[in-house]
């Protein structure tokens, strides 16, 4: 079998990264329990650089980073922010700090851990401050409060496995080894694809000499965990090592069986210790007596094969009964079946070499297609820089990387091993709501929907409790499923978190609505809450009185919304155009309403461009649907006024002197923004009507509600046309054979 792919160099990055491994988890069976209990330039200059920055990363991975190594460090370290903070009036501080403690009942704290506490309590996500809260109390050396500061630490950033050792370290130099196994079990929950952690956990197991059921029990664990990792060869040596010490022949053959069909990064390393183990002992020794019965029989069989093939060579020269044939027929062990069955140690060499032989040969067929394996795999594990959690941004590249990778493994390597490599994605990439969102499209598919939601407790929960989009992507999934009730709790979870993102209210009005609940208290809360900005509460405003004309049919509450907004924001050209569109909509027709509102526009303080457009449309609505005629010639004569004055003012602008036009340009640009920042184009330029609904009903400050989104953080525009042309006619009928170029009909 050839070593192509593992004489391949192995450069500073690669040590550093097999060094602080994060790898993934294994079965399907393992990754469900992990998930319910949670309920993330080749010159030698710029290569050095490399190693450096991955070096720092590693440590902040591992924790060690927040240890000075020596007391100089300390002094130069975190030690000097420590002193900074030791001033006059610590005392007294340091005094209040310990009564409230007591009152509580959690350990005492000094001043500085109290200070880097209301840091880490104002932000969670402040993971700088949580590292050197850490260092403090770790300096102070008291367990009772490293382990509060773990404990919420940990919470927060689970995949952190360098600070899950130190912390089972610290217990067990203070409470023993059976404090420091709970840690450990908590940390194969929390991060279960960790070598290191399942490393130090089985060292620990038999450093203190446990029954050797309970260790490969243990071992058993790990491996069915993390055993599908690329680079979990250490753990699989760790095993086979174990069993060595223990003579235990026949598991060791059962492990390598097992190992040889798993691409690992040293697979051959481990075929030549697999042929190794079953060159130097008898097949009695390393097989079950099952096994061996087995082999047995497949090797008299192979003898039995091969002697009738040269048995019909020899015909051709030789009568039969000669001594020939008698040496071929002695020479095979099989006779009967007790024969098979008889001692395996009774067999005869000739047997005993085949059944070998064949034992080997299934090894490297196992062998042959695992390197196959491997070398599809080889290009993507190499550019994974950082498979660990880190606070730090990944680069494009490693991105780009953990998608391909990805999108390979779901086309070619299975339901486990595409799940698995997702569990270990979601730990690089832990801050990546899209590897999140990847990981639940493609568990739905499978339909299992109780790994779905588990994956969004995880993501939401503990990574990303701030990222609306996710939150609401699985609200919509709850729904889909029927659970209404999760799927409230769901949007209601990160409505607390973020008070003002109108994509989580909008998502929550609107489950409610489908649910058939009344919204009126909701909306007039929502629209009377002081913490939201202006934007917000415009368009909740707008798409109240959207509610009430179309869900509710009242469009006398729907248009005295409207009023009550405009003498709140006169300026808001919108508010005008919805309030206008209510009005059309009546059924029946109301022209004494419809003319109502042109008054309130006509007396309020909107400048003259955007009256201007509410002027052509009053003589479009009279000409069309109007009764009086004298009405309509009236419109129409102020309308040619009006028209004839406009034309005016711009042949005067295009004859004015460049200083004059300067200083035009500049009133134009002024008159264009008083209104609240909304543009406003000439009553008769080619702005199409249709623009000017978009900002009325679905936006303010000329925005529709899908920009808005975008400004969250969210493309939400595949959950509805808001505010396009396509929902305007279909929302409120539209104007039948409008011009939306010229703004006529």
């Amino acid at each position: 079998m050839s070593d192509e792919v593992s004489a391949q160099p192995v450069n500073a990055e690669e040590q550093l990264d097999s060094l602080a491994s994060d790898p993934s988890i294994s079965t399907t069976e393992n990754i469900k329990s992990s998930v319910t209990t949670n309920g993330i330039n080749d010159d030698a200059t710029t290569q050095e650089h490399i190693s450096t920055t991955e070096t720092m990363e590693t440590e902040v991975a591992l924790g060690d980073s927040v240890q000075p190594v020596n007391e100089s460090e300390a002094s130069n370290g975190a030690g000097e922010d420590v002193s900074s903070s030791t001033k006059t009036g610590e005392e007294a501080e340091t005094v209040a700090a310990e009564e409230d403690a007591e009152s509580s009942g959690k350990p005492k704290r000094s001043a500085e851990v109290e200070r880097l506490w209301a840091l880490v309590d104002k932000n969670r996500q402040d993971f700088a401050s949580w590292t050197q809260l850490i260092m403090v109390v770790e300096k102070e050396g008291v367990l009772e409060g490293l382990k509060e500061v773990y404990d919420e630490f940990l919470l927060y950033y689970p995949f952190c496995y360098g600070y899950w050792k130190k912390l089972a370290d610290f217990v067990a130099s203070n409470q023993g080894n059976e404090a420091a196994y709970q840690v450990y079990e908590e940390a194969v929950v929390a991060v279960g694809l960790s070598i290191d952690v399942w490393a130090a956990f089985l060292e620990l197991y038999i450093a203190t000499e446990k029954p050797s059921e309970e260790i490969r029990a243990l071992f058993e664990r790990a491996i069915n965990t993390c055993g599908l990792e690329f680079k979990s060869d250490r753990i699989w040596d760790m095993y086979i090592d174990w069993e060595v010490k223990n003579n235990q022949l026949l598991n060791i053959t059962q492990i390598y069986r097992r190992l040889l069909a798993i691409p690992t990064k040293n697979y051959t390393i481990h075929y030549e210790n697999a042929k190794e183990h079953v060159e130097k002992h008898e097949l009695w020794e390393i097989l079950s007596p099952e096994d061996m019965k087995a082999l047995r029989v497949r090797a008299n069989a192979s003898l039995t094969s091969n002697t009738e093939g040269e048995g019909e060579e020899e015909d051709k020269d030789a009568p039969p009964g000669t001594a020939g044939d008698e040496v071929t027929t002695t020479a095979v062990d099989t006779t009967a079946e007790d024969d098979v069955d008889s001692d395996p140690q009774t067999m005869s060499e000739v047997v005993k070499k085949a059944a070998k032989d064949l034992l080997l040969a299934d090894f490297e067929l196992l062998a042959t297609h695992n390197e196959k394996e491997v070398k599809l795999r080889w290009a993507f594990e190499e550019a994974i820089k950082r498979p660990y959690f880190h606070s730090k941004p990944l680069d494009s590249t490693q991105l780009k990387n953990w998608r391909r990778y990805l999108e390979f493994e779901m086309a070619n390597g299975g339901e486990d091993r595409a799940i698995f490599l997702f569990e270990r994605c979601v730990i690089a990439c832990a801050q990546y709501e899209e590897f999140w969102l990847k990981y639940t499209t493609y568990l739905e598919s499978l339909s299992r929907h109780t790994d779905v939601r588990n994956v969004y407790t995880r993501a939401c929960r503990q990574h990303l409790p701030y990222k609306a989009s996710i939150h609401i992507t699985w609200a919509f999934y709850e729904e889909r499923q029927g659970n209404f009730d999760e799927a409230l709790a769901v949007i209601s979870n990160i409505e607390m978190q973020t008070t003002d993102n109108m994509c989580v209210l909008n998502h929550k009005l609107n489950l409610l609505r489908r649910h058939g609940d009344d919204l009126n208290d909701l909306f007039t809360s929502y629209i009377d809450k002081k913490e939201l900005n202006a934007d917000c509460v415009k368009l909740l405003t707008s798409k109240y009185s959207r509610y009430l004309l179309k869900i509710k049919g009242d469009a006398d509450k729907a248009g005295e919304v409207l009023k009550d907004a405009i003498t709140k924001n006169p300026l808001h050209e919108p508010f005008y155009t919805q309030l206008l569109d209510v009005e059309y909509q009546r059924q029946p027709l109301d022209e004494d309403k419809v003319l109502a509102v042109f008054e309130l526009v006509n007396a309020s303080s909107l400048s003259s461009e955007i009256k201007q457009k509410f002027y052509s449309r009053r003589y479009e609505f009279i000409d069309d649907l109007g009764s009086d005629v004298t009405r309509l010639y009236s419109l129409y004569q102020e309308l040619e006024e009006n028209m004839s004055a406009a034309s005016k003012d711009k042949k005067r602008a295009h004859s004015a002197t460049p200083s004059d036009k300067t200083v035009d340009a500049k009133k134009a640009k002024t008159s264009m923004y008083t209104n609240n920042g909304t543009a406003a184009a000439g009553a008769y330029s080619s702005q199409s009507y249709h623009q000017q609904q978009q900002a009325a009903n679905y936006g303010s400050s000329g925005q529709d509600w899908n920009s808005y989104y975008q400004q969250q953080g969210m493309d939400y525009s595949q959950y509805g046309a808001y505010g396009q042309q396509g929902y305007y006619q279909q929302g409120y009928g539209g104007y039948t054979g409008y011009d939306y170029n010229t703004g006529y009909y």
